[in-house]
């Protein structure tokens, strides 16, 4: 039995929309610095290294993390800002051209552009005023003139030499800035040399200076120094962001990772950056434990306070259903429905919670609502082509399930089609196999072999990708026995990656579909692959029917054959993985039973099952009605 089982297991689990944050921002607002981690770059890497074919990748900090050096709360602050001082212009305007308000006027406008730290354009304002003997007017005015010399070679020499923990923290935060790193290297030094106790917010600084250099070992040796002397989730989160970033390369850091998060949570439960990526490590590994954290968070928060508090009803929604208790998550989702913020989320998570309790006409509204709200793009929804994407695929699933796959092919080409998400691994394994699972069940061979053989043949980086294409075209060839040079190439192709990759990890999947591609165009098996193959017998259901099928096709054993697709049925049925494959095993069974049969003569009998076959077939397994002709044209 062919076998792509394995790369079905690989399905990402976000069928279930949540709150899971794809970046993550930490603001240091004593350091005027911020963070931005890249959380869905670092995931994507480490399925790469997961994935059956090795992928080299740069574990570089500013692939993963971008050192701000504003903090985010005074960016937001600045943003709104600049929106009250167009406001105030709007309606001031008039005042500027009065003598007897123009004063105030330009004076309140330089208080704009101050709070913005924008001194020139503050300066100008202060040019404006007439009275600048005015005692409030001058002092302003002298003010302004330090600012604009603030960051002179003689005011940096002075910060230098005051050598204080405030002055060398804003003198190695302008060279940061300005990327001098050399000079900011040089201050930071200067005042450990002087100064036997660092405060925390130095080493914090210091940490800054060496996440720019892309040094990680460095940057986590003085994040540590920070955290033991001032215990901050600051730098416990800063930690964890880092070690992730190493388990790019060293996958064993990942626990490091997740004890430095679960340390951040425990110290400050409002610290969202922190509880962010604690749902994004957490969540599915331990539900019990996100659910109780997210339960205390939105007790101690008010919707209307915390830009959080939605993500954090949603995915504490969705602990319930990773717990399988689908009517807890159906009470809180329940709950989210009047909540604008994002209700396509909220609706798909509905139609999974009635999908998984067998409601499949109630689910189908439900994803259809969903589809609606993400069209609508509401003023308060950041909608993305990952969530329609994510949206489509689950449509289709639900559609697939009911057995109305001409609904799946019509939803599939009058929304997105083929042609405006990127194929990617991950949804070659979701949205594009739930549209091939219908093409497959409606006979459409040649829209399935055409959006598969470019990407198999095509020269690509991505070696998994093709393997992929590779072994579903081989599934289509093998079932309709048409373009054996086809099916030679793909088998050639999967010779190559165990020859390449001999201890891959989906090397039983390879060896598997060698054996059975070259059964199937009875073909010569190499004594080594065959060797190799026989090694695996038993890990899985595919590999014991396809020793089952190399029994009856090149023993003659019918007997023994036959009983490993009765082994192989068996597995499948105590194996949820496997579940889907119970129907198809106990087809292929009674086609190469047929098969024996004719060969032993006895062609009535092989005719009434090869009958009973082909009406089967033609209910979800449409691909093998036409081996079944192929051998009712022999009886």
């Amino acid at each position: 039995m062919l076998d792509n089982i394995e790369y079905e297991q690989q399905k990402a689990k976000e069928d279930v929309l949540c709150g899971k944050s794809e970046k993550i921002d930490m603001d240091m607002p004593s350091q005027e610095m911020s963070l931005t981690f890249n959380y869905a770059e670092c995931e994507k890497v480490a399925r790469q290294k997961a994935s059956p074919v090795p992928v080299n990748s740069a574990s570089l900090i500013s692939r993963y993390l971008t050192v701000n050096t504003s903090s985010i709360a005074l960016i937001k602050q600045k943003k709104a800002i600049q929106r009250e001082l167009a406001v105030f212009e709007k309606e001031n305007a008039d005042l500027a051209k009065d003598e007897r308000f123009s004063d105030t006027y330009y004076f309140r406008l330089a208080g704009f552009y101050s709070l913005i730290k924008n001194y020139e354009k503050e300066g100008e304002c202060l040019s404006q005023i007439k009275d600048k003997e005015n005692a409030v007017y001058a002092a302003k005015i002298a003010e302004n003139e330090l600012r604009q010399n603030e960051n002179t070679e003689e005011n940096l020499q002075l910060l230098y030499k005051l050598n204080t923990a405030e002055s060398v923290r804003k003198l190695s935060g302008f060279y940061l800035s300005n990327k001098e790193l050399d000079k900011a290297e040089e201050a930071l030094n200067h005042y450990r040399k002087e100064h036997d106790e660092i405060p925390y917010e130095i080493d914090f600084q210091q940490a800054f200076f060496f996440m720019q250099k892309d040094d990680a070992d460095k940057a986590i040796h003085f994040l540590r120094q920070s955290f033991y002397t001032q215990n901050t989730p600051q730098a416990a989160l800063a930690l964890s962001m880092l070690y992730l970033i190493q388990a790019t390369k060293y996958k064993r850091l990942v626990e490091k990772a997740r004890l430095w998060c679960k340390i951040a949570v425990n110290l400050d439960i409002s610290f969202t950056p922190a509880l962010r990526l604690y749902v994004n490590m957490e969540l599915e590994k331990q539900p019990e434990k996100v659910e109780f954290i997210l339960s205390r968070y939105l007790k101690l928060n008010n919707v209307t306070e915390k830009d959080f508090y939605f993500d954090a009803a949603i995915n504490h929604a969705k602990c319930a259903f990773v717990k399988e208790k689908y009517g807890a998550a159906l009470d809180r989702l329940g709950n989210l429905t009047d909540n604008k913020t994002n209700q396509a989320a909220v609706w798909n998570n509905i139609a999974l919670c009635n999908a998984s309790v067998g409601k499949l006409d109630r689910a189908e509204r439900n994803i259809a609502k969903a589809l609606e709200k993400f069209q609508e793009k509401t003023p308060n929804t950041t909608p993305t082509p990952k969530q329609l994407e994510i949206i489509l695929t689950n449509y289709m699933r639900i559609l697939n399930r009911q057995g109305k796959y001409n609904e799946t092919l019509s939803l599939f080409e009058n929304t997105n089609g083929a042609k405006d998400f990127e194929l990617s691994e991950e949804n070659y394994l979701n949205y594009f196999a739930e549209w091939r699972k219908a093409l497959l069940a409606t006979g459409n061979f040649e829209t399935y072999f055409d959006f598969l053989l470019p990407i198999f043949m095509l020269d690509s980086d991505n070696l998994t990708l093709k393997l992929f294409a590779c072994n579903d075209l081989l599934r289509l060839l093998t079932l309709t026995g048409q373009n054996k040079e086809q099916m030679k190439a793909c088998r050639d192709f999967l010779m190559q990656i165990h020859r390449d990759y001999p201890h891959g990890k989906h090397n039983v999947q390879v060896l598997n579909n060698i054996v059975f591609a070259n059964l199937e165009m009875e073909d010569y098996i190499p004594e080594q692959i065959l060797k190799d193959f026989i090694s695996t017998i038993g890990q899985n259901p595919c590999n014991t029917a396809t020793y089952g099928l190399y029994l009856l096709r090149r023993k003659g054993q019918t007997e023994r054959g036959l009983s490993y697709y009765d082994k192989a049925i068996s597995m499948a049925q105590k194996d949820s993985a496997y579940t889907n494959m119970i129907e198809e095993l106990r087809l292929k069974k009674d086609i190469e039973s047929a098969r024996c049969l004719i060969e032993s003569g006895d062609l009535n009998s092989a005719r009434r099952l090869l009958d009973k076959s082909y009406k089967h077939a033609s209910k979800t397994l449409k691909g093998y009605q036409q081996s079944i002709e192929r051998l009712l044209e022999e009886c």
